[in-house]
């Protein structure tokens, strides 16, 4: 029993140092999907509202949809979702009480007024590893945003925001280098968000 006591207490002494990766629930909060609709266009800009927002920062990516096929609960025949199409991307560039300004992203893209958003939902996405960086954390973060498409080498050009991993920080930059988010690295693993009034 005292061995096993010991044993308890030292592989928890231990633990910090063997390099146990964890993503905050900060840092999923910033990039949750949220959900919103296209308002009306001004100009070149688009005025967008969204279910939550004051979860909303200037930088973000929403994604423009196209419902597709709903998800039905197999038992109680639900739905609980819908296979949505991304059309093109759009960026808030200024945030009011109630709506935000959005510039498009993608070429050719005019969406309709109604049309549904959803942030983060799809955006490609590439992870960039310092030589020193935590593979696991790397991993670790794909796991825990899954609503990214996730992109591969070789396709950076393709990429809107850049995830860039090192062994002390993760910065988050948008495509232009502008830097959205910034999280410092605990000895745990643990990303820490160290953005003003965060």
């Amino acid at each position: 029993m005292k061995f096993t006591l010991k044993f308890m207490f030292l592989w928890l002494f231990l633990a910090p140092c063997t390099g146990f990766a964890e993503v905050s629930d900060k840092l999923q909060a910033d990039f949750a999907v949220i959900e919103g609709v296209v308002v009306m266009q001004l100009n070149d800009e688009y005025i967008v509202t969204m279910d939550e927002q004051g979860a909303l920062k200037i930088g973000d990516i929403l994604t423009v949809v196209r419902p597709g096929s709903k998800i039905f609960h197999p038992q109680t025949k639900e739905v609980i979702g819908t296979v949505d199409e991304p059309l093109g991307y759009l960026q808030v560039v200024r945030i009011q009480t109630r709506y935000a300004y959005a510039k498009v992203l993608t070429a050719g893209l005019q969406p309709a007024e109604g049309a549904p958003l959803k942030r983060f939902e799809q955006v490609p996405a590439e992870l960039l590893t310092g030589a020193q960086a935590n593979p696991e954390l790397a991993r670790q973060l794909q796991r825990n945003l899954p609503q990214f498409k996730w992109l591969g080498e070789g396709t950076p050009d393709q990429a809107l925001l850049s995830f860039i991993l090192d062994q002390d920080e993760l910065v988050v930059r948008t495509a232009e280098g502008d830097p959205l988010q910034w999280y410092a690295i605990e000895e745990d693993q643990l990303l820490v968000s160290k953005n003003r009034g965060a």
